[in-house]
Parts: structure tokens; sequence; C-alpha cells
């Protein structure tokens, strides 16, 4: 059966009312007063999200629903100044935009002058934009409305020297000194206040005011160290002598632990060329709790590197160190500077204590880390050293430097398989520095060649200069390791030459060089090459004295670097680059082109090469027909090496042999 719907029945007058409103959808016409208040209802909702994301460090939330709000709602002026306020916080504007956010903040100070906070955010913005009027109105008004607080009349007081500055008009710069003065009768004579006023001074070149303000201020506060060092540093920059140093002493007489006053004083004798109350001044600035930490580090630095070398001085030098770890305990940097002195008159164990005191406030410096690993290295401390190396690994495992430092480390005592797997657990995929990474792998074939595994070694050697082309120690070590096995001599050599024209001054590399030629029996050009690299070597020794900036603080040391490890101590730079291991002569003679190297100054016989080179030295002047110097050579580097089965068989018999 069919059944009727049910039905209601609205109205004629509410259909038309409900026809015009969806009307007014579909049409855009004005909307209604409830659809007006519900957008309303909804932006100010929007908007108190917006300051809650703000409120919870959500800028990017809390900027979208500002936005929104604003949309929601854009004559209310409130939310429009908040917008343009959280433009101006959180950024997001243009130089066109800027005019329009400073018109909504402007337009919301003149409507409710009395909001402190509001007015001032629009003063600070007005001051950027030039807009001195404005900028004027609003402090004047903050001064009306807030008597009793000093900051908006001395605000008022600058803004009238900067309108002043712009006009040139006298009536502002008579307004801003009656500003001054009120506040002078309030509080009394202030440094601060008398410095603004000598400022305003100074821009018309008023010194008779300057002084007046000056003599005033230190009358009114005769014990106060502040107002005779403004007084002196003024003087001194108007260069008026008579009246600056009186007023610097004056500074420091009043109160003795006045850092800055005793260091300004030190510098106007220093301006004035006298050393020794420069010295006294600063000796005394240094020893103050009030001077900057960094102002101290500069003098005592210049003072470092001009008195290192001066014995007569280390005993102050000390005490200044001592007094300031009492004074500013806890700096890094201070350390370092001290440790950097040790190392400057040759104590190793002192400055190695002292580097280890600024990893220990620092640990993620690596220049400190890698300059710490040297000293106890050089100071035979090995096991420290490689302790050292391996926190930097963990800390920094991208720092190729600290694996590779280890390794050497391990490889000089000749722990080669725990020297391995330490290199192959390097992750090096994510290092960025071909260079490094390269360098890196070099080393990893080094340690293969140690172990006996040729073939591992040259495909690292291989890998690593198709990584990083340049790499010419890789070419120098693979040459030497090749000539060893009596294996492709001829590449051998070119690899070798490609080392020495990089790096022509470098004995390690002529060493080479050398052995190569007499593993084929070019003993002649051999001789000529292993000459060059003994008298390089000493002169690069005889040369080698401590610097101590290479141990002072600086810039840190690059992540991908492998240059973040020091060098090696001379006697085992080898282990680093290149192990050598057996002495014998097979090969074949072939007759190549000479690689020019500049001719060194005379040599420090004094000074002893490493026994490889030594060794290397005697065998090759054996063959040349030099028995004797052959054996003196070999003696050498028996001192060096009292183990070596093969050196002892060679001084005992005279003679050359090979493995």
């Amino acid at each position: 059966m069919h059944r009727k719907g049910r039905y209601i029945f609205l109205p004629v007058v509410a259909v038309f009312i409900i026809a015009a409103a969806l009307n007014f959808n579909a049409t855009g016409a004005k909307p209604s007063h409830w659809d007006v208040e519900a957008a309303a209802r909804k932006a100010d909702y929007t908007f108190m999200r917006a300051v809650g994301a703000l409120n919870s460090d959500n800028e990017d939330g809390g900027m979208r629903l500002m936005a929104r709000a604003l949309s929601l709602n854009p004559s209310d002026r409130e939310i429009k100044a908040q917008a343009a306020e959280t433009r101006l916080v959180y950024g997001g504007l243009t130089e066109d935009d800027l005019d329009e956010v400073y018109q909504c903040l402007l337009e919301r100070f003149r409507e409710n002058p009395s909001d402190y906070t509001g007015a001032n955010m629009t003063a600070q913005l007005a001051e950027h934009m030039g807009r001195l009027d404005d900028l004027i109105e609003i402090y004047s008004s903050l001064d009306s409305h807030f008597p009793s607080r000093t900051t908006p009349a001395g605000n008022l007081a600058n803004a009238y020297v900067k309108r002043y500055m712009a006009t040139h008009d006298t009536t502002d710069f008579d307004k801003a000194m009656a500003i001054f003065n009120r506040l002078e009768r309030g509080t009394g004579k202030d440094i601060g206040l008398s410095s603004q006023k000598i400022r305003a001074y100074a821009l018309r070149n008023d010194t008779a005011a300057i002084v007046g303000e000056l003599t005033d201020l230190t009358a009114a506060m005769p014990g106060n160290s502040r107002a005779y060092l403004l007084a002196g540093s003024i003087y001194n920059s108007l260069g008026m002598d008579s009246m600056a140093l009186p007023n610097l002493r004056k500074a420091c007489e009043v109160d003795s632990a006045n850092g800055e006053a005793l260091y300004t004083l030190a510098q106007y004798y220093n301006a004035v060329g006298d050393s020794a109350a420069y010295d006294a001044q600063v000796f005394r600035a240094l020893k103050t709790p009030d001077l900057d930490v960094d102002a101290k580090y500069e003098i005592l630095r210049v003072y470092v590197a001009k008195f290192y070398s001066d014995s007569t001085q280390w005993k102050r030098l000390e005490e200044l160190f001592s007094v300031l770890g009492d004074v500013n305990p806890g700096e890094p940097k201070m350390h370092e500077l001290y440790g950097g002195f040790e190392v400057a008159r040759k104590d190793l164990p002192a400055a190695a204590e002292q580097f280890s005191y600024a990893l220990a406030l620092e640990p993620s410096n690596d220049r400190t880390r890698s300059l710490l690993m040297q000293l106890y290295h050089d100071i035979d401390s090995l096991d420290k050293s490689l302790e050292v190396a391996r926190e930097g690994m963990r800390i920094s495992p991208d720092n190729l430097g600290f694996p590779l430092f280890a390794s050497a480390i391990l490889q000089r005592e000749k722990r080669y398989e725990e020297g391995l797997e330490l290199l192959r657990s390097v992750k090096i995929g994510e290092v960025r520095n071909k260079e490094a990474v390269s360098n890196f792998v070099a080393s990893t074939g080094d340690m293969y060649y140690l172990l006996d595994m040729p073939d591992s070694a040259y495909a690292c050697y291989d890998r690593a200069i198709a990584l990083y082309p340049d790499n010419y120690m890789a070419y120098n070590n693979y040459a030497y390791f090749l000539a060893e096995k009596d294996k492709d001599l001829d590449r051998a050599l070119d690899m070798s030459r490609l080392a020495v024209l990089n790096d022509p001054d470098n004995p390690t590399v002529l060493d080479t060089y050398a052995w190569v030629y007499f593993k084929r029996r070019d003993y002649a050009e051999a001789k000529k090459q292993i000459d060059r690299a003994l008298a390089l070597y000493r002169q690069t020794s005889a040369d080698d004295s401590v610097a101590v900036g290479e141990f002072m603080p600086d810039e840190p040391v690059s992540e991908d670097s492998v240059t973040n490890v020091p060098p090696v101590a001379p006697d085992s730079v080898t282990a680093v680059t290149r192990q050598p291991g057996t002495d014998d002569s097979n090969g074949a003679d072939d007759d190549d082109d000479e690689v020019v190297v500049e001719e060194v100054v005379e040599a420090d016989e004094s000074v002893t090469p490493p026994a490889d080179i030594l060794s290397h030295a005697g065998d090759i002047y054996f063959m040349c027909g030099k028995p004797d110097e052959a054996l003196e050579f070999w003696k050498q580097a028996l001192e060096q090496e009292p183990d070596n089965e093969l050196l002892v068989r060679k001084v005992k018999n005279r003679t050359y042999f090979y493995k």
C-alpha cells in the first residue's frame, strides 16, 4: 500500500528568509550579523590557538594560525596588530611589507599609548626605519604616562639627539639636554647619564662642555674608579695627556683591582713608548678577576710569544699562569696557552699535563686532542696517546685523523693485526673528503703489507690513487713496497718520480726514489738520490725548532681532514708512511731520466738520520765501491736498531747481506 510522506510546513516568511540566506552564500551578498559574529568568534579562537602555538615554540604553525585569524576578521585591530608583531618577531617580512606592519603597530600604539611593551616595540621599528618624528611621539607619550620610569625619558632624550644629528636643529639638542639634566636632578651624578651627555656634546665639538661634565662627574664621585676611568679614557681620546694620565692613575689608585682601569693605563703607557710601565701595569691587570678572560688571553699570548725563548722570564710567566689558574679557573684555552709555553721551553711532560686539562674541559676539541696525542707520542707515552686517539674516534667518528694516528702507534709497536682491525672498524662511507678517505685507504694498504698481504696492500693503493690521484704519499709507499718485492720496478720508478716531483724536499720520498734505483741496479743514481735524502734530512732536522704557535689555540680542525694528526716524530715517520723491512739487491739495470732536485745547503753532520735511511745509504755506498763509508752508515743504523740481525751481520762481516 502506498504510504504518504510526512512533511513539515513552514510559514511563507520563514521560507523567504532561508532562501535569502542561501542566496547570499551563492551570490556573495553582504553577510548577516550572525555570520559576522560567527567569523569574529572563529577568528578569536584561531587567534588564541596561534598564541598558544607561538608560546610552545611552534613558530610555523603559530604564524599560519595568526594569518588565518586575520583573514577571518581583518577589521579586528588587535588581531591585525598582533599579526604584524608576529611577522616582525618571527620573520617572513620583506621590505615592501615593513611599512604595512609598521602602520599597524603605530595605529595600535595611538589607540592604546599606555601599552608599554607594544609602544616600545613600535619605537624600535620606528628607529630602524628612521621615523624620528614618530619615535619622539612614542617616547614622549611613554614619558608622560610613566613619569617614574627613567628609561622612557632617556630614550626620548636620545631620540632628540638623533633628530638633531639629522636636522641640526638646536631646539632638539636643547630638549635632549633638558631631559638629561632633569634625570640627573632626580638620580644625582651618574656615569651612564654623563656618558650620554658627553656623546651629545661631542656632536657639537664642544670640548669645554665635555671637560666640564667630566670635572663635575669626578668631583661628585671621588671614590668611584669607573668615573676616573671614563674621564681618563675620554681625555686620552682627545689627546689631552696632561689630564688623561692623572685620571687613569686615580682610577687604579681608587680601585687597585679594577682590571679594565689597569689595562687602559697599560695601553696608555704602551702608546707613549714606556715599555717598563706598560709591563708593570699589564701584569697587574692579568691578576685581577674582573678583566675579561679573552683580553687576558690575548695579553698573555703576546707575552709568551715574546718571552718563551728568554729563560730569565720563565719564572715570571709561570707565576702569571699560576695566578690565572686561581683567578680564572676552568678556561681551556688558558691551559692550552700554558701547554704551548711548556712546549716552547721543551718540557713536553708538563705540556701534556696542561693539554690534558684543556681536553678534559673541552672533550670535543679535535685540535686539542690531536696536540695531546702528539705530545704523549713524543714523550713515549704510547698507551696514553693511543687512549686519547681511541676516545677521539668515539667522539668524532668522521675525523679520520684519530684512527690513522692510532694505527701509526700500533705500527710502531708492531701490533699489525690490531692496527688492521682498528682501521677496518672505521666507517668511511659518510666522510665526504676524498683526500682524507684516500689517505686512510692507503694507510690500510700499509698495514696489509706489514702483515705480508701484498696483493691486498696493492689493491688498497690502487683504490687510494683512484679516489684522489694527487695522493703522492700513496705513490711513494706503493713504489717502495713494489721495490721491496722486486715487482714491476718500472711502475715503481714512475710512481716514485711523481712523489719526488711533488715533494722534492722530503727525505722520505727521496729515500724511496734512491731505493727503487738501487733495486734496478742503477747504483750511481741511487747514490745521488740517497745523498740528497741525507742532506735534506740533516738540514730539516738542524733547522727544526719548536714552534710555539703550533701548540697555540686556534681555529677548530676540519672534521674531514686527515691533517688533524700532527706529524709523528722523525725517528718513526717511516712507520706512518711506509715500513722499510728487507735489504736485498735483485733488480735490472735501466737508464731513466733524472728528476731535478734543487741543491740543499750544507748539512749538519751531527744530526743522525733514521735507521732505515742509514741502512739504505750503507747498501748503496757499498755497491758504489765505498765499503768504509758503507760500514759507518750501517754502524749508525745499528745504534738505533741493536736487535736488527741483518745490520749485525753487515757490521760484523763488513760486507753487504740481503735476506
